[in-house]
């Protein structure tokens, strides 16, 4: 079910406006390690040209004060600028909704910034506009060079009136699979894994492996790893010729999970090679 985990709605103060290179990122704060799956936001447009566009929102995260860094996780919101209403004193624009497709990874309680543009490119005419509010909130932040660098305006210069929503991070069990080893070789194996279902929260990932299923062996954990990640790890100085059972494994604040176990053979050398002559090998046969 979603939450609202942090909103300014009130008062309108009037709008503020953006557009090409000059971008928005207004602060807000979730309370609780949780998932965004939307942000609303008042919007308006002037009826100048050039039209707004596209307009994109994604959050980033804050460190100096100033939003930095790539959007998280790449995830962007958008909708069409140019059906936004035009800007009327008193009526400035209406409630959007910027759904992610995909909720963004789990965000541990804290601040971050959602980040608002339009798809103009440079200096031109701020078209996009915001409704604001002067009540003191949230930092606020500015930018004028496509988000490249930032300006902490404060919360005295006013807030852009939002909605964040989202879904409390609910760790539960995950689950992980055992894939086949691959690139066998007399001494030399890869072994393989996928992350199934991470749980709702991302963790780390190893193998144990042996001679048997009680393996007695474990490569090092790893960290960053969730739904649907890949992982492998390379083994050397091996047995020839010998069976060796692996698992992989992923674990979290829930727990460690297990996948199957699985096993692969260790290739045997071939000997020496020796001719013989086709009398000779008549001889072998006659004698079998």
């Amino acid at each position: 079910m979603e939450v609202k985990y942090a909103t300014l709605t009130s008062p309108n103060m009037g709008y503020e406006a953006c557009g090409g290179d000059y971008w928005f990122g207004q602060f807000f704060t979730v309370p609780v390690d949780c998932y965004i799956t939307k942000i609303r936001l008042f919007l308006c447009r002037e009826n100048a040209l050039p039209m707004p566009g596209i307009v994109t929102v994604s959050i980033r995260n804050i460190t100096g004060g100033v939003p930095v860094g790539a959007d998280i996780q790449d995830r962007t919101a958008t909708t069409d600028g140019d059906t936004l209403p035009p800007a009327i004193i008193g009526t400035e624009g209406e409630w959007r909704d910027f759904s992610f497709a995909v909720p963004y990874p789990r965000l541990a309680a804290g601040q971050y910034a959602y980040i608002l543009r339009d798809s103009n490119v440079g200096a031109v005419p701020n078209n996009l506009g915001q409704r604001w509010t002067w009540v003191a909130g949230d930092s606020y932040a500015e930018s004028y060079d496509a988000g490249i660098t930032w300006i902490n305006t404060g919360p005295a210069i006013g807030q852009g009136l939002f909605e964040v929503w989202g879904m409390t991070a609910v760790v539960s069990t995950a689950t992980v699979m055992t894939l086949s080893a691959t690139d066998i070789t007399e001494n030399k194996a890869t072994l393989h894994g996928r992350v199934m279902d991470d749980g709702n929260e991302m963790g780390s990932v190893r193998f144990q492996w042996g001679l048997t299923a009680v393996y007695g062996a474990n490569t090092p954990w790893v960290g960053g790893y969730g739904t649907g990640d890949e992982f492998e790890y390379d083994l050397n100085n091996l047995a020839e010729g010998m069976d060796y059972h692996f698992r992989a494994q992923f674990k979290n604040s829930a727990g460690i999970v297990s996948g199957k176990d699985m096993v692969f053979h260790t290739l045997s050398p071939i000997g020496p090679l020796i001719l013989i002559t086709e009398d000779q090998a008549y001889l072998l046969e006659a004698s079998a």
